[in-house]
């Protein structure tokens, strides 16, 4: 994904060796199946929604919710790519509005591990060690997570090792 100082974006594809590059209104993207693939699925999960269900009568019987949150009923919880894409176009845009760089900043964050892949029992499908720090051979557990302040120019990310957030301003 690129995404220029206005916030626009695109995803650039390589699709069985040709080059696709489709716009990214919704600055989501994860690793497989192709974006178009994500976009069309999205279609699926249109209910999904900040509100609460509302009270429905069947028979003469009211249901309402139970706890908060029931507006997100149906939000795939698994860490396939389907399902990741789907969880981030919910929280990002169910958020609630931030005052500034600072807030955004940590709230953005607090999204970002909702889609840690961590280091399990299954060693992280070929960590080099259980519970190490030898990372060389992992192939899917997240190592870093990072975000972009793209009006202040600054690059911020943390590590699976140190959950600290680290800033490089740009304009240094």
């Amino acid at each position: 994904m690129v995404t220029d100082k206005s916030g626009a974006s695109i995803v650039i594809e390589y699709i069985d060796g040709k080059l696709k590059i489709n716009d990214a209104p919704l600055g989501v993207i994860t690793n497989a199946p192709s974006y178009d693939w994500h976009m069309t699925n999205l279609r699926n999960y249109i209910n999904l929604g900040f509100e609460n269900a509302p009270t429905r009568t069947l028979n003469g019987e009211k249901f309402s919710q139970i706890g908060m949150g029931s507006g997100m009923v149906g939000l795939p919880g698994d860490m396939t790519p389907p399902s990741r894409f789907v969880r981030a176009v919910a929280w990002t845009q169910t958020t609630r509005p931030m005052e500034n760089a600072d807030e955004s900043l940590y709230e953005m964050f607090r999204i970002l591990d909702n889609f840690n892949l961590t280091l399990g029992a299954d060693r992280a499908e070929g960590t080099g060690e259980m519970y190490g720090k030898d990372h060389s051979t992992m192939r899917s557990a997240t190592i870093w997570t990072t975000s972009w302040d793209l009006t202040n120019l600054v690059f911020d990310y943390h590590t699976q090792d140190n959950r600290r957030v680290q800033q490089i301003n740009l304009n240094n």
